[in-house]
């Protein structure tokens, strides 16, 4: 049956909260006239030995206003920047600005586009122009890149690449930036390797992991990251890390003698109760937390979906499928419930009110996806379709009824310090809502006008159609500013997700009602997780310096990785977007609490 999946674990065209990034202190650097320079990025059309390359010098001008980027396609040659183009643009400006430390209701970013370009492979070289820019900071000549971006900071897979390295050399550039995912990529004419044929043309290629080398490359000063070591938990949410961790493992094993899976289905499981009851034993909360947590949502997937696929083989699809859409309803009542509930934010700490939107996404996604799954019912026509989709119910359904519970006991246990917070915390929640649904549109468009759909296969392009629907919906009618700004991550995540799944990591099916799936590039994958879980320890150990209370990003974090580490040796990718799921969320808090604690000096020119 499925692996499990919580929330989207976005994965590619967007935004970057890299090592080091959130603390960006280059040397030697003033601030460009009006904030505004100019971004080479690679284009390539065309395949095999058909292929062509340019360079577009896309202009970036960062400004102050009301928030928001625009594009403007200033010729007739850009007319193919389309959606990918905008998707890209999109990314780049909310991660730049996310990890700039800038307030995104003050900042204003343009685009100006006066070639051929379209695509998001000029995702990563944007970011870094945009933060550039906002920091009034210059790029090194000769530099140019290409790569998408995401949210754990990884530069990702693009196509085309033997094509650009060619269209860099022609254009006199000596430094060119490629994914590492890209870096044995052949050039169809020669044979060679990406880095051997930029080394005949007198161009050093130089494969990139994350945002953090594309930066140092682009700008030849240091990149200061943060410690390497996240903070310590406080001890009321260490207390907390302990009583959650202990009751996961119990659950687990509840879950094990009452289940009704088959003894195939059961074996992972029953392997998770055992490290995650060592783990609690010597006192690793968050190994045991994630490694018990990974094991029983399986257990609650793999477990719903059997008994499905049983009963809708005996008597037929029509009552499963009734069933369903009363199970859907019911995910949907209980979200609505515990959203409606989510506190009063009078009585919550001003940090604890700008970390509740990351816990809120247990509740905005778990609504959104079963809200989509009742709409998808019709269009099944098998019985392991419904299967399937029965096993992401009881999964939302454990978001709801445990995720949730246990993120806002971490929340609520979190309180100020000395560091300076805002005002508003509404007021400054809603910039980032702003900021972030624009890059969720943009990415939406994307995946629909450039990949067909937001999913590989019907039942999951009807369940991510309507899942991004509904939480458009929550951010405009959302009832609080926290609500509004969890919808907008849900909302942005979800569409990161299926574009940058299937084209970056090769998971079609990457987290909307069906199986995760293996992974094409499972070093890109892991890459991934390890880019997160250090972007969360660098931020936090800085946030820490300031007196700011960074427990639920650190132990969302470890308990996200500890989940990832469970499932190596599986060749499977649940656990790991699992673990991304959480890891996402933690990295956006942690920039927004640089933001919020120690805003810069110099707003944008």
């Amino acid at each position: 049956m499925a692996e499990p999946r919580l929330r989207p674990a976005p994965v590619v065209v967007v935004a970057t909260l890299v090592v080091g990034l959130l603390t960006v202190l280059l040397a030697g650097c003033g601030r460009p006239d009006a904030g505004e320079l100019v971004v080479p990025v690679l284009w390539a059309a065309g395949s095999g030995d058909a292929a062509t390359g340019g360079v577009e010098r896309a202009r970036v001008r960062v400004g102050d206003g009301d928030g928001g980027f625009s594009v403007d396609l200033a010729d007739s040659r850009a007319e193919g920047a389309g959606p990918a183009w905008l998707a890209a643009s999109a990314s780049a400006a909310t991660v730049a600005t996310l990890v700039s430390g800038v307030d995104p209701s003050n900042v204003n970013i343009r685009f100006t586009v006066t070639g051929r370009i379209d695509g998001p492979s000029g995702g990563a070289a944007l970011t870094v122009g945009v933060l550039a820019a906002i920091r009034g900071q210059t790029l090194r000549e000769g530099v140019t890149m290409t790569g998408t971006i995401s949210p754990d900071g990884a530069v990702g897979r693009v196509s085309g690449v033997p094509a650009k390295v060619r269209a860099a050399a022609d254009d006199g550039f000596d430094l060119v930036l490629v994914p590492v995912g890209n870096a044995g990529d052949r050039d169809p004419g020669t044979g060679l390797d990406v880095v051997a044929l930029g080394a005949s043309l007198g161009v050093e290629v130089r494969p990139v992991a994350d945002l953090g080398e594309a930066v140092a490359a682009f700008t030849g000063g240091p990149v200061t990251a943060g410690p390497d070591s996240a903070p310590p938990l406080t001890p009321a949410v260490d207390a907390v890390a302990a009583s959650t961790a202990a009751a996961m493992v119990t659950r687990l094993d509840a879950a094990l003698v009452s289940s009704a899976a088959s003894p195939a289905l059961r074996e992972v499981p029953t392997a998770r109760l055992a490290a995650a009851q060592q783990a609690l034993t010597d006192g690793a909360f968050a190994v045991a937390y994630g490694t018990a947590t990974d094991g029983w949502l399986r257990l609650v997937r793999v477990s719903a979906g059997e008994s499905t696929v049983a009963a809708a083989n005996a008597g037929g699809l029509d009552p499963e499928r009734r069933r369903l859409a009363t199970e859907a309803a019911a995910v949907v009542a209980a979200a609505d419930a515990a959203l409606a509930r989510s506190g009063d934010p009078a009585t919550r700490s001003v940090v604890g009110r700008l970390n509740l939107p990351a816990a809120l996404g247990w509740l905005t996604y778990a609504r959104a996806v079963a809200e989509s799954v009742d709409s998808s019912l019709p269009m099944v026509i098998a019985a392991d379709q419904l299967g399937d989709l029965a096993g992401t119910l009881a999964e939302l359904r454990a978001q709801v009824d445990v995720m949730w519970p246990d993120a806002l006991a971490v929340v609520a246990e979190l309180v100020d310090g000395d560091a300076p917070m805002p005002a508003d915390p509404g007021a400054f929640l809603d910039g980032y809502t702003m900021l972030i649904e624009s890059a969720a549109r943009a990415n939406e468009g994307y995946a629909v006008d450039v990949l067909g759909s937001l999913g590989a296969d019907p039942v999951t392009a009807q369940v991510a159609a309507s899942a991004t629907a509904a939480l458009s919906a929550l951010v405009t009618d959302g009832s609080s500013p926290e609500v509004r700004a969890a919808a907008a991550l849900s909302w942005w995540f979800i569409t990161t997700e299926q574009v940058a799944g299937r084209q970056s990591y090769g998971l079609d099916r990457f987290g909307l009602g069906t199986d995760v799936g293996v992974p094409a590039d499972q070093r890109a994958l892991d890459k991934a997780v390890s880019n997160a879980s250090e972007t969360v320890t660098a931020a936090t150990g800085n946030l820490a310096d300031r007196g700011v209370d960074t427990s639920y990003p650190v132990w969302a974090s470890a308990w996200g990785v500890a989940s990832a580490e469970a499932d190596v040796a599986s060749g499977a990718a649940g656990g790991e977007v699992l673990a991304l799921g959480e890891l996402w969320f933690a990295a956006v808090t942690a920039n927004l609490l640089t933001a919020a604690t120690s805003p810069p000096a110099d707003g944008p020119a």
